[in-house]
């Protein structure tokens, strides 16, 4: 193992950016042997009024979670109306859930474990070192980011398809994988703050690419809310939209909301879904005037007796089409033969679709 210890300083944006980096080879983690101290700015932190708010908002989830009560009302859903191309390709039936019997096991494409010999680097973005790995040549960069208590592991299918033709980047977000612990809760906007001093200290040329998974959905349309100039195209592979607890609670029982409502906040992870849900939403309906491809699950999930099934795979849809007719060069896939887990059964999908998605930007 050679361990590389180093210090840096750029500017982006008149920011002062101080970064520690240990960059480890052949080593997929852990502790690095020998010590150094050093000290580094913190990166990405938001003003002290901004942290106070967010500080107050997260308090009342947790108090409200704790006391088993769900989180006040969001917006009632209201779907924009979808163009005639995405409303026939919506159509497409959903199928029933895969076969859980041990005898009749499922055939897929493979399931996300790890990324065995995927060498990365650490870098201390605030207070904390998180991990990220880069492979392959060519721009557009490709970033992804994985649903809630996932990592740069949930990409094993799909990293080493793309990193043949274009630059492609995964990362732990903080809490996940190799990275470190950082207080919870944290919001998408923890998520956003921490990516973009990350990309920045690791020297990721931009502009970027993103594909997001379920969770990680609301963290990339917060950071193209944030910093459009750097997002060229997104591909959104059946991800949370902002307004789906709305409509879930109206098909939903109150027993069956309050159970769907501690699940989600209490997560290993620390991500609140309603804060970050109220940040993307307040970004406005409009998705950026760029290539968005919306890829939705094919396939119904496996919910719990009793919960109303049907109904919800049908909001489920009419959300996922609701993302694609907002974006003015939206389009949405379905995933035939997937059901949430597409990086894990569909990974050649989500590929091609990186690939189209930069043929066209590359030649406009």
């Amino acid at each position: 193992m050679r361990v590389r210890w180093g210090g840096r300083r750029r500017h982006r944006g008149g920011r002062v950016l101080a970064v520690l980096t240990l960059a480890l080879i052949g080593c997929s983690g852990g502790t690095a042997a020998g010590t150094a101290t050093t000290t580094a700015r913190p990166l990405g932190t938001a003003n002290l009024a901004t942290q106070s708010a967010r500080a107050a908002t997260l308090a009342a989830t947790v108090t409200s979670v704790a006391r088993g009560t769900p989180q006040p009302a969001t917006p009632t859903f209201q779907p924009a109306m979808p163009n005639p191309v995405i409303a026939a390709t919506a159509s497409v039936p959903i199928g029933t859930p895969r076969p859980t019997n041990p005898a009749n096991p499922v055939v897929r494409d493979g399931t996300p474990r790890s990324l065995p010999g995927i060498d990365g680097e650490y870098l201390v973005v605030s207070g904390h070192r998180m991990w990220i790995a880069c492979r392959g040549e060519g721009g557009p960069t490709v970033i992804m980011e994985a649903g809630v208590n996932s990592g740069s592991n949930a990409w094993t299918l799909v990293l080493p398809r793309v990193a043949v033709f274009a630059r492609v980047c995964v990362y732990d977000r903080a809490n996940t994988g190799k990275s470190d612990p950082a207080p919870k809760p944290r919001t998408s906007q923890d998520v956003v703050d921490d990516l973009h001093a990350l990309l920045d200290a690791a020297n990721v040329p931009g502009p970027y690419l993103f594909v997001a998974h379920s969770y990680g959905g609301l963290n990339v349309r917060l950071y193209a809310g944030q910093y459009p100039q750097e997002v060229v195209g997104m591909i959104l592979v059946d991800t949370v939209h902002e307004d789906r607890f709305a409509a879930t609670a109206k098909v939903l029982t109150p027993e069956q909301e309050r159970e769907f409502e501690q699940g989600r906040q209490m997560n290993p992870e620390g991500l609140d879904y309603n804060e970050s849900s109220r940040l993307v939403r307040n970004l406005g309906k409009p998705l950026p005037n760029i290539p968005v491809v919306i890829i939705a699950r094919g396939r119904s999930e496996a919910w719990p007796k009793g919960y109303p099934s049907d109904q919800l795979e049908a909001v489920w849809r009419q959300l996922q089409t609701d993302l694609a007719s907002r974006a003015p060069q939206g389009q949405l896939l379905i995933a035939a033969g997937s059901d949430h887990n597409i990086p894990g059964e569909q990974p050649g999908l989500i590929a091609t679709t990186v690939m189209q998605m930069l043929d066209t930007l590359r030649h406009p």
